[in-house]
């Protein structure tokens, strides 16, 4: 969380997006860490551009138009110096007519045959997640949590819960964190042989990521944090067998 000295500064370089922070205990507004249009580029990552561009005996250029400067100019000095262009764009920029090489495809293709060709591995991608379940003497909930800081994080669109042993039906829930109050004590519905809890979680969908179905058997009160791995190219979900803790 921000204190208040903290909040303006934000404010004065970034922009609100318009959510609040998913942790309970802030839900302060959020602001943005990109460079939007119409916006200065970070003088010093524009600077340490500028001076690797003027030792550059070539530049490649991947996925721009070469019609925003000062960025632009880079590659532009770069010819103007004696050295080589190589442009990997879907569209022409102002620069393919002085460029040594023109691609017009996509950059990930184009990469991957780099990397290829210089026999170095590219480390496959896989998003994670991280699922919180937290169950006390009279109450489960569930919420999304930060698998790097262990703070609350919102991806779901979502969540039903089953408890079998209360033959109920699911109840469903599309805030987090979702909370089931339970009719009896938790260690009276525990009994001998646990009680099972089943969640099915909807994501939000930016990677295509399919729904999942969780089930866990509750033993003791506590925390319970799931880490779930998805392999977009595979499109499948991969579990960690036992609990994970940061």
């Amino acid at each position: 969380m921000a204190n208040e000295l903290d909040i303006v500064f934000f404010f004065f370089h970034y922009n609100i997006v318009g959510r609040v922070c998913d942790n309970p205990k802030c839900r302060g507004p959020l602001v943005d860490s990109i460079v939007n249009f119409g916006e200065d580029l970070p003088i010093d990552e524009l600077n340490k551009g500028f001076k690797n561009g003027d030792k550059s005996d070539l530049c490649l250029v991947l996925g721009s138009s070469l019609r925003v400067t000062p960025a632009a100019d880079i590659p532009a000095g770069v010819i103007t110096r004696g050295g080589k262009l190589v442009i990997c764009n879907l569209q022409k920029t102002p620069l393919n007519r002085t460029c040594a090489l023109e691609i017009h495809a996509k950059t990930d293709d184009v990469m991957s045959g780099v990397m290829q060709r210089l026999e170095l591995q590219i480390p496959p991608f896989k998003l994670k997640r991280c699922v919180a379940m937290d169950t006390s003497d009279r109450e489960i909930s569930f919420m999304g949590i930060d698998p790097d800081r262990g703070i609350p994080y919102s991806f779901l669109t979502n969540i039903k819960i089953v408890l079998p042993k209360l033959k109920g039906q699911a109840m469903e829930f599309a805030k987090e964190p979702a909370t089931v109050k339970l009719p009896k004590p938790l260690s009276s519905l525990i009994g001998e042989s646990g009680l099972e809890v089943h969640v099915f979680l909807k994501f939000q969908g930016h990677y295509g990521e399919p729904d999942i179905t969780l089930q866990y058997k509750v033993v003791n009160p506590g925390r319970n944090l799931r880490i779930m791995e998805f392999d977009p190219l595979k499109q499948q979900w991969e579990l960690t067998d036992s609990d994970y803790k940061f």
